[in-house]
């Protein structure tokens, strides 16, 4: 009896052992549109077996490489790059996914790498390329005037090197101003490097005319311009590709970084807030205000939204999420102070005072005690332009013939400022 258990141990490890030591050479097969030594953008596809480890040698170097399993819904990869390993569950490979789970930028140039599955499958592999430049920040230049817009890096300098993006560009009305998070490595300070691989999966892999984002701020606060408008319109008014086929009306911003699992950094949220405060203050928008977006199920977006409020995603992470209130609140501020607007929610005098609806179509009413004694109203663009002063109706109905937007109510009594509030006409 002893000697048939020590022959069925035997067996046993020998089949155990064999199944998880399996190695097998690979040269991977490619295709590629262009004719030079390196190409930007190399497809192959493999065969895994269970519980192999493929050894895969790209042919060429890459700086980044996605994976995508024909079986979405029960696989189990394990990519090997240098000494890291990359585990993918389930793996998304919706169009509408600006960067999903299964794109790898490592830390330096690879030539070779190992795969594994732990079910048989069929992969494609997608390698990208693009050659390391040397660009000058501009963060530490970002001394200017409250409202004004931050210093960016232009599209054609972190481009350079790189396939041109399709022509045809869409101009939109921006209401929404819409965060992501890349998800990628927090860590990774290459920071051109990483824009550079996004710009080529979203052209190349995607297949969309050019990067998805307006703008992607870096961990250290630099800001670059993302889709190159082509002359026509400003960057920030140039439709993207970034909230799941609803882009019309919003502007992406992008953090580089995983934001799910890090908190963004001081520096990042200063840039973001100095980015969103010039961009509101041109389109006259209130930073605690939302507004129905059409494309969205006409639901109410955010001005300051998040990927995940019209789609499902964890985007652009929980640690995000959690400063967003107070990145609204700052940003309001900052909007105030360059409409030399003072942020005053109570009553200059010791007077009960009450503007409703709040937001209106511009049509409000005021309900004050008698020693107000309110006698003009005086209405105030979000740039401090004054309309003049109106006197109030007795029964303290305000008819506003003014453009949407975020505006003052300022009430006086004869010469006497009694009461300002902001209120919002739809």
């Amino acid at each position: 009896m002893q000697k048939n258990w020590v022959l069925v141990l035997s067996v046993w490890f020998l089949c155990t052992s064999y199944v998880f030591s399996t190695d097998k050479s690979v040269k991977l097969e490619v295709s590629s549109a262009s004719t030079g030594l390196v190409s930007p953008y190399l497809i192959s596809s493999m065969s895994l077996a269970s519980e192999e480890t493929y050894h895969a040698d790209a042919g060429q170097l890459f700086t980044s490489i996605k994976i995508t399993s024909a079986d979405t819904l029960s696989n189990h990869i394990y990519l090997t790059l240098e000494d890291k390993t990359y585990y993918f569950g389930t793996l998304m490979t919706d169009e509408n996914i600006d960067i999903p789970p299964s794109f790898i930028i490592p830390l330096s140039p690879s030539r070779y790498f190992q795969l594994r599955t732990k079910k048989p499958t069929t992969i494609k592999i997608e390698l990208f390329y693009a050659p390391r430049i040397e660009i000058q920040a501009t963060v530490n230049k970002n001394k200017k005037e409250l409202c004004e817009k931050p210093n960016t890096i232009p599209s054609s300098q972190w481009r350079k090197g790189l396939p041109d993006p399709k022509l045809g560009r869409v101009t939109s009305e921006v209401n929404h101003c819409i965060i992501h998070h890349s998800a990628g490595n927090t860590a990774d300070t290459n920071y051109t490097n990483i824009i550079r691989n996004i710009y080529l999966l979203h052209t190349e892999s995607n297949g969309w005319d050019d990067i998805g984002y307006n703008y992607v701020v870096a961990g250290n606060g630099q800001i670059y311009n993302g889709r190159d408008p082509q002359g026509a319109g400003d960057e920030d008014n140039i439709q993207g590709a970034h909230f799941c086929a609803k882009n019309s009306g919003t502007m992406g911003i992008c953090l580089l970084g995983n934001y799910e699992i890090d908190t963004p950094s001081t520096s990042l949220i200063q840039s973001v807030e100095k980015l969103l405060t010039w961009k509101l203050y041109k389109e006259n928008l209130s930073a605690r205000d939302s507004s129905i977006h059409p494309q969205n199920g006409s639901k109410y977006l955010a001005t300051i939204g998040l990927h995940k409020d019209g789609c499902p995603t964890l985007c652009p992470g929980k640690n995000t999420t959690n400063l967003i209130t107070d990145v609204r609140s700052n940003v309001q501020d900052k909007l105030d102070k360059c409409a030399n607007i003072v942020s005053i929610s109570e009553p200059l005098n010791s007077h009960y005072l009450k503007i409703y609806p709040n937001p209106s179509h511009g049509r409000f009413f005021v309900m004050s005690d008698d020693k107000a004694n309110l006698t003009h109203y005086e209405l105030i663009s979000y740039k401090g332009e004054s309309f003049g002063r109106v006197s109030l109706a007795k029964n303290g109905m305000i008819r506003l013939n003014a453009a949407a937007g975020l505006y003052t109510l300022a009430l006086w009594s004869n010469n006497s400022l009694i009461f300002r509030e902001k209120i919002i006409i739809q």
